[in-house]
């Protein structure tokens, strides 16, 4: 496992928040909601407690879907708690996508937000998150026949993110782990995909 982030081309401070652990098999990206109040702040709370909760997990054993669950609503409980008792971080949140290998052979993804998860494997890239957004909706719905043709007006308005409301609902998945499968969380696209993990 390896991690990188930048500050990428258009902000002053980098609010990502990128941790990974291949020992307990565990790896998030959260991205800071860009131009909103204490995104860097929402992404650490989250990031920091996603990874507390999956920790004491893995000392118990495997990690199971219902963990994950816990685990983003204790990242979604931090974030919304700090934003409703600081005026100044009242609108903050963060999108999150975040990775477990278990010792099954199976890797459980999670997400929320804008924020994916794509896999490398035999020579082929495949996102395996879709996109908690309006442009997301909208091209499901067939209002927009694809999202290189959205205005600008559509790219990072989120339908779910972590820490803006007092609960939060992350797509969770389980899947087969090949052998060379290479998988990349990054942020989304509203900009380059900065942070990777």
């Amino acid at each position: 496992m390896a991690t990188e982030t930048h500050v990428g081309r258009v902000r002053g401070r980098n609010e990502d928040c990128v941790f990974c652990d291949e020992a307990l098999g565990i790896a998030i990206v959260a991205d800071g909601m860009g131009g909103h109040a204490g995104g860097h702040v929402a992404a650490r709370l989250a990031v920091d407690a996603w990874v507390a909760h999956l920790r004491a997990r893995v000392a118990e054993g495997e990690i199971r879907e219902r963990d994950v669950l816990v685990a983003v609503a204790e990242a979604n409980r931090a974030v919304f708690s700090m934003a409703s008792s600081d005026p100044g971080l009242r609108s903050m949140g963060t999108t999150l996508v975040a990775v477990c290998l278990r010792a099954d052979g199976t890797l459980l993804t999670c997400h929320v937000g804008d924020s994916r998860i794509y896999r490398w494997r035999d020579e082929a890239l495949t996102c395996l998150t879709r996109d908690h957004s309006v442009l997301r909706e909208q091209c499901d719905a067939g209002m927009i026949t694809s999202p290189s043709r959205a205005g600008a007006a559509l790219r990072g308005l989120l339908t779910r993110a972590v820490g803006v409301a007092a609960t939060v609902v992350p797509d969770v998945t389980v899947s087969g782990i090949h052998e060379g499968d290479v998988y990349l969380l990054c942020q989304g696209c509203r900009s380059y995909p900065h942070s990777i993990a």
